[in-house]
């Protein structure tokens, strides 16, 4: 007879040994967006968006880092927030819980910083697709980082 496990999922404040994980397990789409609008090392990109968050927390599966997420004031003179949010190889398997909980977050982000803006590399498909799923809507594209490479601005009121 098969045992049935359960998966223990956890969201926490971020700490320096997540980020160290991440940067070793990030997704290869998260790498190549964080290389194409900054040229950072996983590593690096992840200890950025740390530093300047209002607020960053880490999904874990079963103690494993899924995703570090949080978001950034725009302005001091601005109610709105810019989200982020990169993944690890570790949360294919664990989407639809994470698709779940990301919509409760956004609300969350929604109620306190309006609206939230951000962008997001458009060959990032997946992402696209999930940033539409929590009500992003999806604007023009615009050409940011280091080589010029599309980003679409995103946008949720």
């Amino acid at each position: 007879m098969r045992r049935a496990t359960i998966t223990n999922y956890q969201i926490l404040p971020t700490t320096q040994e997540h980020i160290e994980e991440l940067s070793l397990t990030m997704r290869d789409d998260d790498i190549a967006e964080m290389k194409a609008l900054s040229n950072m090392s996983p590593l690096e990109a992840i200890q950025h968006l740390f530093d300047k968050s209002i607020e960053c927390r880490t999904g874990l599966a079963d103690d494993k880092v899924m995703c570090v997420f949080g978001i950034n004031g725009i302005s001091l003179v601005s109610d709105a927030g810019m989200p982020f949010m990169l993944s690890s190889t570790e949360l294919g398997p664990h989407w639809r819980i994470f698709a779940r909980g990301s919509k409760e977050v956004v609300s969350d982000w929604l109620s306190r910083y309006t609206p939230l803006v951000s962008c997001v590399d458009i060959r990032y498909t997946k992402s696209i697709r999930w940033l539409k799923w929590v009500g992003f809507k999806i604007h023009s594209t615009v050409k940011l980082g280091v080589d010029g490479q599309e980003f679409h601005i995103i946008k949720k009121v």
